[in-house]
């Protein structure tokens, strides 16, 4: 019997990471094949990390009543297995799904929320997936929410921080908040190397797709470097050129300065958490993919982070993707120590055509593969 390890992201819009191992036990079936499966979804930070971890690990979902990034009440869940929680800024401040979509008022304060009703019920251990945020607060709010104060210059306590009021922050307590962490581990799954601020930071790069114009990214940016500025001198050091400082809209700062965190690559700590290594040692294949590859996918991302733990142990790695980015193509993949790749499309340009021949094509793929390298 052949073994086949499936770790694919999903592809956004059109297939599931269940969608996906169905197919693969639907070709397998059909074909009478001798392989059996073991099938991860995997997720870097972003949406679906919550749901990958439980599907690979179990535990319990809880869901309670938080705020989302323009300060309405809602439900949002988290994942807590045993003294380990794993959150995703996207739970509350989810970029498709906020209503107001301006940095300079957009809060990240309901994640605090879930942060501090995690530690209350036991978990030692914060794991937070930093990905599809629209704010831009560098997670100022999350600590306010644990326990932090924030200062103004007549001495006035700021209870409503947020990326455009950033600079009016003079002075803080982190005292009770310290109290409420103390004994706490936090992780940020991060797959950027942003800084905090400056031409590659948090504001410049990604403030635009969350509906900064040009002046209200110089704001937002000479604002996080004038809170960074503050913080730095309360902890007696400047986190703010850390790679990944800038990650979620500061979000990643705000692990590593008032948290005492640290980030590391999304998808490695998912690889960890399921003994990735271990189980590549009995697999005859290792499949990943996603819907479209491109040039970002190999620097921290899913598929990144996987060929290069099948690389170390000498593991064949193939790939079935819906389509191929600009600036990717056979050689650049070879160059990646990926010697078979399967592309789904079949020449559709309308999105609503690629959804409805999504599930023959990827099944196609699969076939084509199975002919190669696993008959």
């Amino acid at each position: 019997m052949q073994k086949a390890i499936i770790v694919s992201d999903s592809f956004k819009g059109t297939l599931s990471c269940n969608d996906i191992f169905s197919i693969w036990k639907e070709v397998i079936k059909e074909r009478g094949l001798d392989i059996a499966l073991e099938c991860f979804p995997v997720a870097d930070g972003g949406e679906g990390t919550v749901d990958a971890f439980f599907e690979c690990l179990g535990g319990e979902i809880k869901e309670i009543e938080s705020v989302d990034a323009n300060g309405k009440r809602i439900k949002a869940k988290y994942l807590l297995k045993d003294s380990t929680a794993i959150i995703e800024v996207s739970s509350c401040v989810y970029l498709p799904t906020t209503t107001i979509k301006n940095p300079l008022i957009t809060t990240s304060y309901g994640v605090g929320l879930l942060i501090k009703d995690a530690i209350t019920r036991g978990a030692k251990k914060i794991i937070i997936g930093l990905g599809g945020s629209s704010t831009n607060d560098a997670g100022a709010p999350i600590a306010q929410a644990l326990g932090a104060r924030f200062f103004n210059a007549n001495g006035e306590e700021i209870s409503d921080l947020s990326g455009g009021n950033l600079n009016k922050v003079v002075a803080v307590d982190i005292s009770n908040l310290n109290e409420a962490i103390r004994g706490v581990e936090f992780v940020g799954m991060c797959d950027v190397k942003n800084p905090l601020c400056g031409p590659f930071g948090a504001s410049a790069v990604y403030g635009p797709q969350k509906g900064a114009d040009e002046e209200t990214v110089r704001i937002l940016d000479k604002n996080l470097s004038s809170y960074s500025k503050v913080i730095g001198k309360e902890i007696g050091r400047d986190c703010s050129k850390e790679q990944g400082a800038g990650a979620a809209g500061g979000i990643g700062f705000g692990i590593v300065s008032l948290l005492n965190g640290k980030l590391v690559s999304g998808i490695d700590v998912l690889l960890d958490a399921i003994d990735f290594d271990k189980k590549l040692d009995n697999s005859d294949l290792v499949i990943s993919g996603e819907g479209r590859l491109d040039i970002q996918s190999f620097y921290g991302k899913v598929i990144d982070g996987i060929s290069k733990r099948c690389d170390k142990k000498n593991k064949e790695l193939a790939l079935i993707v819906g389509c191929l980015g600009k600036g990717v193509d056979y050689e650049e993949i070879r160059k990646r120590g990926i010697k078979e790749i399967e592309i789904c499309s079949n020449g559709e340009v309308d999105f609503e055509e690629i959804r409805k021949n999504a599930h023959e094509n990827y099944k196609k793929a699969v076939i084509r593969l199975i002919e190669k390298r696993l008959k």
